[in-house]
């Protein structure tokens, strides 16, 4: 692959077409890259224009990250009208470029489409927008915020970006997540659409949070579970499950290790796309009594297949 600060241009033939790549992300032969603008190159094309019927396409790229400024470029350059095959392949190629965005940003820099639930006898969480990112202040506290989606979506993975700073302080010889040391700086939950609802006898007797979980759900359907993408302190917990104890509608897969407090990454695709209702954020320190500030930067919902590893 090349440099993707320094795009390779092959050159193809006359009449050549640069299409830059910048901003959400759309997927071209399982190369995960951002959306796309069109720039009048040699052929005349102009920007936003279409692209000619017979042309062939390359692409140079670099990966996708945070702070990478690189930007794939493709070269389209017209091809004889013959060759019903490569025309094919041409138009296949052409139809990934243009498919729609396959990503959704979560709002981190506004507050009113999130809901924050409390829990009885536990003090809530500080939750505040600032510089354009979502601030949770833990102190011996907890209350998860909550997001429904317009519609229920097949999720094929997220990607969060976060910064925390502070302690975790589960005991010496605890097991993060068991009694006393159920704790953790970020549980990223997915809520995933299921058959399971409340009649009328559970609805009257549920927790509160259990009442807002079946609530994300459409009318007559229901909810399957709450999968908690979680940062874990202790490396041997890495890639490691399990249901809690507590209720069977809360699963865990730990995916992060957080070695130091600083700048993290969580990013995961699930085997198969997941029909998820909204998401779940848990930061909590009230079981170990930990103080400590988490800042979410930034969520991205993908909606379509991830690269492979």
């Amino acid at each position: 692959m090349a440099d993707p600060d320094q795009p390779t241009i092959l050159d193809m033939g006359n009449q050549e077409t640069v299409v830059t790549v910048s901003s959400a992300i759309v997927g071209v032969q399982n190369v995960w890259m951002r959306n796309f603008v069109l720039r009048q190159g040699d052929g005349g094309m102009n920007a936003g224009g279409g692209v000619p019927p017979t042309a062939s396409v390359s692409a140079d790229y670099g990966p996708l990250g945070n702070d990478s400024d690189a930007a794939p470029v493709f070269l389209i350059s017209r091809l004889p009208r013959k060759g019903t095959l490569m025309r094919k392949f041409v138009a296949l190629i052409l139809s990934l470029i243009v498919m729609p965005a396959v990503a959704i940003e979560v709002p981190v820099n506004d507050l009113a489409p999130w809901t924050t639930l409390t829990f009885n006898n536990i003090p809530p969480n500080e939750v505040s927008v600032e510089d354009g990112a979502l601030h949770i202040t833990v102190r011996s506290s907890a209350s998860p915020l909550i997001y429904g989606l317009e519609k229920p979506t097949r999720l094929a993975g997220v990607t969060v970006l976060a910064r925390w700073s502070g302690e975790v302080k589960i005991p010496e010889g605890a097991t993060q997540g068991d009694k006393g040391a159920d704790d953790f700086v970020l549980k990223f939950g997915i809520v995933e659409a299921g058959e399971q609802t409340l009649n009328w006898l559970q609805r009257q007797i549920a927790a509160d949070w259990i009442k807002q979980l079946f609530r994300l759900a459409p009318r007559g359907t229901g909810v399957r579970r709450i999968n908690f993408l979680a940062t874990v302190q202790q490396p041997n917990l890495l890639g490691t499950q399990r249901t809690h104890p507590l209720n069977d509608l809360l699963h865990e897969t730990r995916i992060t290790f957080l070695e130091a407090p600083g700048a993290f990454e969580m990013a995961y695709r699930f085997d198969e796309p997941v029909e998820t209702l909204g998401l779940w954020i848990s930061s909590d320190g009230d079981d170990t009594s930990s103080s400590f500030d988490l800042e979410i930067q930034r969520i991205t919902l993908h909606t379509d297949a991830l690269p492979a590893d």
